[in-house]
């Protein structure tokens, strides 16, 4: 058996890409060459990387102690090739650069509009080059895919990205009918877990016809989540973008970066991409539909769910509040956002039980003043395909005061989680310093990067914690200077 492993990060976790080849002895009389394409996580992978180690470790202990001495220089030999092997093991380098003979990558993500989370791919082995409009395109549902489409079927097709499940027909036929359609692109949902890059298979539709369109493939549950989202709001458009991944960093590739210009510096002008995943905002609670709002929060979206609705709309707390079972008020929570309370069971949980009870939207309220993306840790968070979101302790009271009448309006902005890992860490009084000036100065770079004033990512709620704790760091050590 060869087995490669590349290491592909994303937001979910840090997964590693295992494609194996092995001859399969089990079901063909005859020894068969099979591919098979899979994901691993991360403890997975190393439990493979550690047994080859331990393997090749004992075979050369055994080999060791068949010798005349025992002397415990002999084990050098399996010390050193342990380090060696985990120095030029493939997932080391972090790299993970599939090109096909056209020079386009052969893997990528597809990524929605103010989504919250990208959806991994496999390029078929034919097929066209990726579109450089990084703006994205409507989506349009194929069923299966395998009939030609005619009359109002057809122009509804026309400039977007047909979806198609897998099945009936072959992977090739199905692009003939998106691109004969004028679709931009297809995506092929698997009916099974896992990816491949598909081949064209027997082609009925018409021989000798080139698709030009990207073809591409979606797991199962990836395909469902991108085509429910979609569905619930035309507005979302969708991106699919070849990328490579060098040194744990996810990059356009292929011809859009051939295609760029050079910059006077030399340097290639990488283009404009929208943002490929938001994960935080401003909300605003509005005590009725004419009152003024509070004010400005921030909230952190989930790793998993749809992109946030920014419309002003009504709020009912689930029942139980925890939402860890079904909702017994789910009549006063459909169509509107259900708040939850942090605690007693896994963040998709909640957001399942609520979006079964019809809820458009959840918020979960934290259990302190401050606020951290939300893991899914569960394949539910798989099918949650209402936006989920996290909101502080403050902003829950709020909506608690509020609660009947209130309504509430989110607003995607550039915060980023580890801007809020900062904020909380110098809300506690003891990360701040005891001298003076140095805590002035710190006062000062920390503003820098949270006062929406003066940058982008700032966010009042953040800047209010900030200068609380300031405050009390201030009065603390002046007491405490005064004492001694």
């Amino acid at each position: 058996m060869n087995l490669e492993l590349y290491t592909v990060h994303t937001k979910e976790k840090k997964q590693i890409l295992c494609i194996e080849t092995y001859r399969d002895r089990r079901v063909h009389s005859k020894p068969t060459h099979v591919n098979r394409t899979h994901t691993l996580t991360e403890r997975e992978s190393i439990q493979r990387t550690f047994h080859s180690l331990s393997m090749q470790f004992f075979s050369l202990r055994n080999t060791v102690r068949a010798l005349p001495s025992r002397n415990p220089v002999a084990f050098l030999p399996a010390l050193f090739a342990a380090v060696l092997l985990l120095a030029v093991h493939p997932f080391a380098n972090g790299a993970l650069v599939l090109n096909d003979p056209d020079g386009e990558p052969g893997w990528g993500h597809v990524y929605i509009s103010g989504g919250v989370v990208s959806y991994e791919f496999f390029r078929a082995k034919f097929g066209g080059k990726f579109s450089c409009d990084l703006t994205g395109f409507p989506v349009v549902q194929l069923g299966l895919g395998c009939e030609l489409l005619s009359g109002k079927d057809a122009d509804n097709a026309k400039g977007k990205i047909a979806m198609a499940a897998r099945g009936n027909c072959s992977f090739n036929d199905k692009a003939i009918v998106a691109e004969k359609a004028g679709a931009v692109g297809l995506i092929v949902v698997n009916n099974q877990p896992g990816l491949l890059r598909m081949p064209a298979g027997v082609i009925k539709m018409k021989e000798g016809f080139d698709v030009t369109i990207p073809v591409v493939m979606l797991k199962d549950t990836d395909g469902s989540a991108v085509a429910n989202i979609t569905s619930q709001n035309n507005d979302n458009l969708v991106r699919v973008v070849g990328e490579s991944l060098v040194k744990g960093t996810v990059r356009l590739a292929g011809r859009c970066i051939e295609a760029m210009e050079i910059g006077a510096d030399g340097n290639p002008v990488v283009p404009t991409e929208p943002a490929k995943e938001i994960e935080g905002g401003t909300v605003r609670v509005f005590p009725s539909a004419s009152g003024d709002g509070s004010q400005e929060y921030e909230f952190l979206t989930a790793m998993f769910g749809a992109p946030v609705n920014t419309k002003q709309m009504s709020y009912a707390f689930g029942e139980p509040v925890e939402g860890c079972s079904e909702f017994t008020n789910a009549a006063d929570v459909k169509g509107k956002v259900a708040v939850l309370r942090r605690g007693a069971c896994m963040f998709a949980n909640k957001a399942h039980h609520a979006q079964a009870a019809g809820a458009a939207g959840v918020v979960i309220v934290n259990t302190e003043n401050g606020l951290s993306r939300m893991f899914g840790g569960d394949t539910k968070s798989n099918f949650v395909t209402i936006p989920v979101a996290m909101v502080s302790k403050d902003c829950g009271e709020e909506l608690e005061a509020a609660k009947g009448e209130g309504l509430l309006r989110m607003a995607p902005t550039a915060v980023k989680a580890n801007l809020w890992d900062q904020a909380a860490r110098f809300c506690k009084r003891m990360n701040w310093p005891e001298d003076d000036e140095q805590r002035e100065d710190l006062y000062n770079q920390l503003k820098k990067k949270h006062d929406p004033e003066l940058t982008e990512e700032g966010g009042p709620e953040r800047m209010r914690i900030i200068e609380k704790a300031y405050n009390e760091a201030n009065e603390y050590f002046e007491e405490t200077s005064a004492v001694v």
